[in-house]
């Protein structure tokens, strides 16, 4: 099955999380030397980490990248291509000399990252690299929505079968799209940060996208209960087959039962 990657990993205590629900994280490298983080590293040695470039912010450029590739790179799984949304000619220059500039070990780990153009040219670095990352859809989703993302991820996914490989999307955390592709041979990976609403404002996924605060619910929940719910969404949208326990699943049960009192019985409790 996909693998489930929590973008936003910024603090220790969110890494505790992760570990605590077996999921993946993804770093972004603003943050990927903070001496906390880099201590939690170790600690939570059993998370998969991946290595997030920032290209969606655009704040970084590539020598500071590198020396963050070379400081913490041997942790990660893999580390993003220093890429350039929509343009796939400066990424794939990047990619070149970020390779280069790298030393054995971890020039390897360095994820190519296709940002649109050649189709071709995505056929070649797949069928060589056997795993690579898709780009600017998160941009795209923004721009002409979840159709055109769909078409795209499609058209994409195509290229990467025939040539036997697989492909990491970045930053898809659309339930329609990722139901749709979950079962897809090439769909390796996704990350998202949609699990952080829990974190940001006490919200809650849900099956469906969309999401609701916990205290409007009636639930008095911790805000690191919420990211763990949302977690357990997120998992089951790229792995339908997995049905978690979910606070709303909780919750929808107690309301059958007549026991969510803050919900039916406007207490508050």
């Amino acid at each position: 099955m996909p693998t489930l990657i929590c973008s936003g990993v910024n603090r220790p205590d969110v890494l505790a999380l992760l570990a605590r629900e077996r999921v993946a994280g993804m770093v972004n490298a603003t943050v990927a030397c903070q001496p906390a983080l880099v201590e939690a590293y170790e600690r939570y040695s059993e998370v998969p980490l991946y290595l997030d470039s920032g290209a969606f912010q655009g704040k970084m450029d590539l020598l500071t990248y590198r020396k963050i590739v070379e400081r913490v790179g041997q942790r990660f799984t893999w580390v993003a291509n220093l890429d350039v949304i929509g343009d796939p000619h400066q990424s794939d220059a990047n990619y070149a000399q970020l390779v280069k500039m790298l030393p054995p070990g971890l020039r390897e780990k360095v994820l190519w990252v296709y940002q649109g153009g050649c189709l071709c040219e995505l056929a070649i670095r797949a069928r060589e690299l056997k795993r690579v990352g898709i780009g600017g859809l998160v941009r795209m989703m923004e721009e002409q929505g979840i159709d055109a993302v769909l078409a795209y991820v499609k058209k994409v996914g195509t290229v990467l079968a025939q040539v036997g490989a697989q492909g990491h999307t970045f930053g898809e955390g659309s339930p329609s799209v990722l139901q749709a592709i979950c079962a897809e041979p090439w769909f390796g990976s996704t990350d998202t940060s949609k699990w952080l609403i829990g974190y940001r404002a006490q919200e809650l996924l849900l099956a469906n996208g969309e999401h609701r605060s916990a205290t409007g619910l009636g639930l008095r929940l911790s805000r690191s209960e919420c990211a763990a719910n949302n977690i357990r969404v997120l998992r089951e949208w790229v792995d339908p087959t997995r049905q978690s326990q979910t606070m709303l699943s909780i919750w929808e049960e107690l309301v059958t039962k007549g026991e969510a009192w803050g919900v039916r019985y406007g207490t508050g409790c």
